[in-house]
């Protein structure tokens, strides 16, 4: 038990492990896509159209059109800070009960931590950064 012990703590088994879960990821990416589940994304198009960060009132029109279908949780993978919130109409539908919004908890030290927009309580917050492997993958 103390020899699994110390071969753990040295990392002797990071490698399997890591094997392991990748292998173990790469099984699941045949199951069949889920028709319940929608994924809306920013085009080039739209940031030619409406500029980056996108606009305030943009932003809360979509979350409208996508609130007005009644979604279980709606995320927001897209980071909004105080000082970007300056609509009355985004700030509403921020608060909305199954918004999930996302914060950058820093695992990239060059851009640092972002926080979620404070006017979303932290039972409704997520990360989207995650850290690279030690095999890269």
């Amino acid at each position: 038990m103390a020899a699994l012990t110390v071969v753990k703590h040295m990392g002797l088994l990071e490698p399997l492990e890591l094997a392991s879960y990748d292998a173990f990821s790469r099984r699941q990416a045949g199951l069949p896509d889920d028709s319940r589940l929608l994924i809306v994304g920013v085009t080039e198009e739209d940031l030619q159209q409406y500029g980056w960060p996108l606009p305030n009132d943009v932003l809360a029109q979509a979350i409208e059109t996508l609130q007005s279908h009644t979604p279980r949780v709606l995320g927001l993978d897209l980071y909004r800070s105080a000082l970007t919130i300056d609509s009355q109409r985004l700030s509403d539908q921020l608060q909305a009960d199954n918004l999930i919004a996302v914060m950058n908890v820093g695992n990239n030290p060059p851009e640092g931590e972002v926080p979620p927009p404070p006017i979303v309580p932290w039972e409704r917050v997520g990360f989207n950064d995650v850290v690279i492997d030690g095999d890269g993958t």
